[in-house]
C-alpha cells in the first residue's frame, strides 16, 4: 500500500472520529440504561382542547449530558406506536425536560419541541412507553385511569419513584396544581411539582464487556448519578470465587478505589484499569466477575443496579491442537463396519495437546482443493482427547478409545498420492495446523496410515514402521500402540464441589492429590478442613472421610472433592485435569456393596453407563434415579432427566432400601462421555427456579422440580419419585416438593426435586412446593414449561404468602420476593464455608412453616364447568378461575335459593366494562366467562347483587 493511500485513509477515519465524538447525531447509537429518562408528566384527557390537540408528554433527562432520542420509539397498550424522526436530532438537554404533543398548538405557554402522530393516550388507562433504537425499555408508566377530573395532567410526585427499571406505578403521580394557561392544569416543561433531589448512587457502565489478553489492559467503567456536593469512594473486587480467572491472571492489585470528587457532576464516570498478564500459556476465553462494594461518602451513597460486572478475556494465543493421523488410501476395515472400502475407511484423526477444553464449532478441515469438513456446533475436545473424523459414505463401528467420532459433512475424498490437510478456526489467525503428505521428502500414504511419532508432538512417518508392537497399519481414535490417548476429566469453571468417580480398577488417592490439593487429612495440609469425602453415612446424616488417605479409590463407589482455584496450600488454578493409570480399564463386571439409605456411588467404567442397566442384589433399590451435583448450575440433576445414562468419571447418590449389592455390568456401558438429556415414554411439569446471580437449573432447559406423569407411578413414593438433597454450595435458593400421599400434607416430611403422579388421576391433584434458601433472599422467578401431557389439563400455581393464583397453561413465569423471614435454614453456620459441607444430605421442611406454593393440576372431567343445583349454604361469589388471567377467565357464584341476579366487571375507579348476568337464576351454582380481549392489563372488580346484598372479587388481567 502506497504511502499516499495510508495517509487518506488516516485523514478519513480522524475525521470520523471527531464527527462521532463532537456530532450529537451520534449520541442515539449510544447504550443506554432504563431509568435514564423518566416520563414525569402526562395529559391524557384535556378538557380545554380536545384530545387531538391536547395530549402531551413531558420526559426529563436524568443524566448530565444530553440524550438525542431521535429513533426512540412511542407506544402504548394498545400496540400504537410513533417512531421519532426529528431530521436527525431531537436533544434532551441533562438534568432537563422536553414535551412532546399530538398537535403543534396545544394550548401551552410554549410550543412542544416535537409533534407526534399514530400514538394517542386513553382516558380510561394505558401504558406509556418509550424505547431506544436498540428496542431496549427506557422509560414506562402504566395508569388505570387519568388522575384527577378532565383538564388536569398527572405529574409525577418525586423523581426518585423511578426505579432500576425505568418504570414508574401509577400511584407515584398526583394532580398537577399549575394553571397552564388555557383554563387546564399542569406544567408541561417545567417540573412543577415534582421534587428533583435524588441521593448519590455509584453503578458500573455496563454488565459486561470484553477484552483480549494481549490487549494488556481492561478498562471498566464505574459511573456516578445524583451526586449531592461530597466525595464518594467505591470499591471495585475481583470475585475470584465466582470467576473463572485467577488473582495470577492479573498483575497488580485486583481491588481498586474509585473516587468521586466533591465538584463531580452527574452522569461523571471513572475508568477502573487492570492489567492483564500475557502469558504464553492457552486458556480459552475466561470470565473475571467484578463487584461494586464498600461505598463510603461523610453524606448519603448507595449502590445501584449493575453492581456487577462480567469482564470475558479471550486468549491470544493458539491452542496445541494438531492433524496427528491421515488415512488416505485404506487397505482395511478402519471403521470397524465389518468391511473394507477405499471411501468409507478415510480418516483424519485429531488430538488437543492442551490442559483445557477446546470447542471446536465451525472449525474445518481442508484440503487443496477446499473444504472437507466443518465440525458442529458444540463440538468440543476434552483436554488430550483426540476426534476422528471419518469419510461420510459409511458408519464407523465401535468405541475408538473412547475418542469423539463423527462424519465428514463434505465426504473427504483424501488424495492417495499426496496433498495438503489445514485445520482452520476461523479466527483471525486462523491456521491451527497445516501438514503436506506424498510429496518430494514426504512419505506417501499407500495402503496405511501416516502418523506423527511419537503421538502428537512428533514428525510424521508410517504407521506399520512407528508401531513396534504388532505393525498395524492405522489406530484412529487411540495412540499408536493401540492405548487410549487419555483417560482423563478435566475440571473447569469455578471453585466449588465436583462429585466424581474412578474410571479404573486401583486407582489411589495419590493419584488425585498429585494434580489438585487434598486437604485435612495427615500428610494432606491437616490444618486445614476436609475438603474430600468417600462416601456419605445416612445413618448419621454425615459425609464420611476416607479411612485410608494413601490407599485406593473403591470401585463403583463415589467421592466429592472441592476444587480450589489457586496456587495455595497444595492446590492450583483451575482448569486441573484428572488422569486415570493406564492399563488398568475394567474388563468385567463391577460390584459394589451397598449400605441402607443413602449411598454415593460412581461409575467404574471409561464409558457412560446406564445405570438402569444395574442388577440389584439380594433386595430393592427405593428407586433407580440416580441424583447428580452440577456445580455449573449450582443444582442435582436426577438421571431420569439423563435417560438413566452417567457420563464417565461421574458420581451420584442413589437411595437404598434393603439391597446388599448393585452390580454395573459390561452391558451397562453404552457411548458417549457427556451427560444425556432424555426422557422416557413421560409427560412433565418442569420447574426452574432462578434468583439474582443465582438459577437452580437441571437439564438443558434447567429444571429444579419436576411432577412428572407416568403410567406406572403411584400417588405413594415409588421408583419415579427423587428425593431433593442439600446443594454442595455456600449460598443457594431451591424449591421442592413436600407431599406425601394425594391430599395428605407434606409439612415436616423430605423434600423431593421429582414428584411421580399417575397419568389416570381421578379428580384434582394438589401438590405443596416448598422453598428453602441459604444467604440468598430478593427477587426470584419461578418458570415452567410443559412435554407430552394433554393439551386440556388445566395447572395452577397458588402463592400462599401473596394470594395470587397463576393459569400455568397462559402463563410461563411468575416472579415474587423472599425475604428473611420466610428462610428456612437447614444448616448452622460455618467457620469455613468455602470448605466445608452441610451436616446433612436430605432437605426436611419445617412442620410449622406454611409450604410457599400449591401447584393444582386437573383434567376436564375434575373441573366444575357445569351448573348445580345442590342447595349451597349460603350465597357466595367464587374467586374467578384463572386469575391472574389473559384474555378469558371463569367467574361463579352460588345461589341458596331462586333469585333476580346481576353480575356486572368494573375498572378498579368503577367504571362498568362489562354486564354477564341480568336475570332471574334457580338456586344452586352458576359460571359464566368474561372475555377482556379488548380491554387492557389491570385489576377488575367482578361484582355480583343478589336480593340488595352486593359480592366482590378482585381479579388481574395481565397481557
Amino acid at each position: 500500500m502506497s504511502s499516499q493511500i495510508r495517509r487518506k485513509i488516516y485523514i478519513k477515519f480522524f475525521l470520523l472520529t471527531l464527527l462521532v465524538v463532537f456530532n450529537p447525531l451520534f449520541s442515539a447509537a449510544q447504550s443506554y440504561q432504563p431509568g435514564d429518562i423518566i416520563i414525569t408528566e402526562f395529559m391524557a384527557n384535556p378538557d380545554a382542547v380536545s384530545d387531538d390537540n391536547g395530549e402531551y408528554i413531558e420526559l426529563y433527562n436524568r443524566r448530565s449530558v444530553a440524550i438525542n432520542i431521535n429513533g426512540f420509539t412511542l407506544s402504548d397498550n394498545d400496540s400504537d406506536s410513533h417512531t421519532i424522526d426529528n431530521g436527525g436530532s431531537l436533544t434532551i438537554p441533562g438534568e432537563d425536560f422536553i414535551v412532546l404533543a399530538r398537535s403543534s398548538n396545544p394550548g401551552l405557554s410554549e410550543a412542544p419541541e416535537y409533534v407526534f402522530d399514530g400514538f394517542s393516550l386513553s382516558n380510561s388507562g394505558d401504558e406509556i412507553i418509550l424505547s431506544d433504537p436498540e428496542n431496549t425499555q427506557i422509560a414506562r408508566i402504566e395508569y388505570m385511569d387519568n388522575i384527577g377530573s378532565s383538564g388536569v395532567s398527572a405529574v409525577l410526585d418525586d423523581i426518585k419513584g423511578a426505579d432500576g427499571s425505568g418504570e414508574i406505578a401509577s400511584s407515584e403521580f398526583q394532580v398537577s396544581e399549575n394553571n397552564i394557561g388555557n383554563g387546564d392544569k399542569g406544567s408541561p416543561g417545567q417540573k412543577g411539582i415534582t421534587s428533583m433531589s435524588e441521593a448519590p448512587t455509584v453503578r458500573f457502565l455496563s454488565e459486561q464487556s470484553t477484552t483480549s489478553e494481549g490487549d494488556d489492559t481492561a478498562s471498566i467503567s464505574v459511573l456516578l448519578e445524583d451526586p449531592d456536593g461530597t466525595q464518594v469512594e467505591v470499591d471495585v473486587l475481583l470475585q475470584t470465587e465466582e470467576s473463572s480467572v485467577v488473582a495470577g491472571d492479573f498483575t497488580g492489585a485486583t481491588t481498586k478505589t474509585v473516587t468521586f470528587p466533591a465538584s463531580s457532576d452527574d452522569g461523571d464516570t471513572q475508568q477502573v484499569i487492570f492489567s492483564i498478564n500475557d502469558d504464553s500459556e492457552y486458556e480459552g476465553t475466561e470470565t473475571a466477575i467484578f463487584k461494586l462494594t464498600n461505598v463510603t461518602t461523610s453524606g448519603s451513597a448507595s449502590l445501584a443496579s449493575p453492581d456487577m460486572h462480567e469482564l470475558t478475556i479471550n486468549d491470544n494465543d493458539q491452542p496445541d491442537v494438531v492433524v496427528n493421523e491421515i488415512l488416505a488410501d485404506p487397505d482395511g476395515d478402519a471403521n470397524g463396519d465389518g468391511k473394507v472400502d477405499t471411501d468409507s475407511d478415510e480418516f483424519i484423526e485429531i488430538v488437543n495437546n492442551e490442559a483445557v477444553s477446546i470447542d471446536l464449532s465451525n472449525w474445518t478441515l481442508s484440503d487443496a482443493d477446499g473444504i472437507i469438513h466443518t465440525f458442529a456446533q458444540g463440538t468440543v475436545l476434552k483436554a488430550n482427547e483426540a476426534v476422528v473424523v471419518f469419510d461420510g459414505s459409511g458408519a464407523p463401528q465401535g468405541s475408538f478409545g473412547g475418542s469423539v467420532v463423527v462424519q465428514s459433512t463434505e465426504d473427504l475424498s483424501l488424495n492417495n498420492s499426496g496433498d495438503t490437510i489445514t485445520l482452520d478456526s476461523g479466527g483471525g489467525n486462523s491456521t491451527i495446523d497445516m501438514i503436506s503428505y506424498g510429496g518430494a521428502g514426504e512419505p506417501d500414504a499407500s495402503n496405511e496410515s501416516l502418523v506423527r511419532n511419537p503421538d502428537g508432538v512428533g514428525t510424521f512417518t508410517r504407521h506399520t514402521t512407528a508401531d513396534t508392537d504388532d505393525n498395524s497399519p492405522f489406530s484412529p481414535g487411540t495412540k499408536i500402540d493401540g492405548s487410549n490417548f487419555t483417560n482423563s476429566v478435566t475440571i473447569e469453571g469455578t471453585a466449588g464441589w465436583r462429585m466424581l468417580s474412578s474410571p479404573v480398577d486401583g486407582m489411589e488417592i495419590s493419584d488425585i492429590a498429585s494434580a489438585t490439593a487434598i486437604q485435612g487429612y495427615p500428610g494432606y495440609n491437616d490444618g486445614f478442613d476436609e475438603n474430600f469425602y468417600v462416601g456419605y453415612d445416612d445413618a448419621t446424616d454425615t459425609f464420611t472421610k476416607a479411612d485410608d488417605i494413601n490407599g485406593k479409590l473403591e470401585n463403583g463407589k463415589g467421592f466429592l472433592l472441592y476444587f480450589f482455584n489457586n496456587d495455595q496450600a497444595g492446590s492450583t488454578d483451575l482448569p486441573v485435569t484428572l488422569t486415570a493409570p493406564s492399563g488398568s480399564i475394567h474388563t468385567g463386571d463391577v460390584s459394589v456393596s451397598l449400605s441402607d439409605g443413602w449411598n454415593l456411588l460412581g461409575n467404574p467404567f471409561e464409558t457412560a453407563v446406564n445405570i438402569n442397566d444395574m442388577v440389584v442384589n439380594d433386595g430393592s433399590l427405593i428407586n433407580k434415579v440416580g441424583q447428580i451435583w452440577d456445580h455449573e448450575t449450582g443444582s442435582y440433576i436426577t438421571t431420569s432427566t439423563t435417560g438413566g445414562k452417567v457420563a464417565a468419571w461421574q458420581g451420584f447418590f442413589i437411595e437404598n432400601s434393603d439391597a446388599t449389592s448393585v452390580e454395573f455390568p459390561q452391558s451397562s456401558k453404552t457411548s458417549g462421555t457427556q451427560f444425556y438429556k432424555e426422557r422416557g415414554d413421560a409427560g412433565y411439569l418442569a420447574l426452574t427456579l432462578r434468583g439474582e446471580h443465582h438459577s437452580e437449573e437441571v437439564e438443558t432447559t434447567d429444571k429444579a422440580a419436576v411432577l412428572y406423569f407416568h403410567e406406572q407411578a403411584t400417588h405413594e413414593q415409588d421408583a419415579y419419585d427423587a428425593t431433593k438433597l442439600v446443594p454442595l454450595s455456600n449460598r443457594y435458593a431451591l424449591i421442592g416438593f413436600s407431599t406425601g400421599a394425594q391430599g395428605g400434607s407434606g409439612l415436616g416430611t423430605e423434600l423431593k426435586a421429582q414428584e411421580s403422579r399417575p397419568f389416570d388421576f381421578e379428580g384434582e391433584l394438589s401438590v405443596d412446593l416448598q422453598m428453602m434458601t441459604k444467604e440468598m433472599e430478593g427477587s426470584f422467578e419461578l418458570s415452567w414449561d410443559k412435554k407430552d401431557l394433554p393439551e386440556e389439563w388445566s395447572f395452577t400455581l397458588i402463592d400462599n404468602v401473596t394470594g395470587d393464583q397463576v393459569d400455568m397453561n397462559t402463563n410461563t413465569s411468575y416472579s415474587f420476593t423472599f425475604t428473611e423471614r420466610d428462610k428456612v435454614q437447614t444448616t448452622s453456620e460455618e467457620s469455613a464455608p468455602r470448605r466445608s459441607l452441610p451436616t446433612a444430605a436430605v432437605l426436611k421442611s419445617k412442620r410449622d412453616q406454611k409450604p410457599r406454593f400449591t401447584l393444582k393440576t386437573s383434567a376436564p372431567d375434575s373441573r366444575r364447568n357445569t351448573e348445580s343445583n345442590e342447595i349451597p349454604e349460603s350465597v357466595k361469589l367464587n374467586p374467578n378461575y384463572p386469575n391472574p388471567f389473559n384474555p378469558s377467565t371463569t367467574i361463579s357464584f352460588e345461589l341458596t335459593e331462586q333469585a333476580h341476579v346481576n353480575l356486572n366487571v368494573y375498572t378498579i375507579v368503577g367504571q362498568k366494562v362489562a354486564t354477564l348476568v341480568d336475570e332471574v337464576r334457580d338456586v344452586g351454582e352458576h359460571t359464566e366467562s368474561w372475555n377482556a380481549a379488548d380491554m387492557p392489563s389491570g385489576i377488575y372488580i367482578a361484582q355480583l347483587e343478589v336480593q340488595g346484598k352486593v359480592y366482590i372479587r378482585k381479579m388481574t388481567l395481565i397481557k
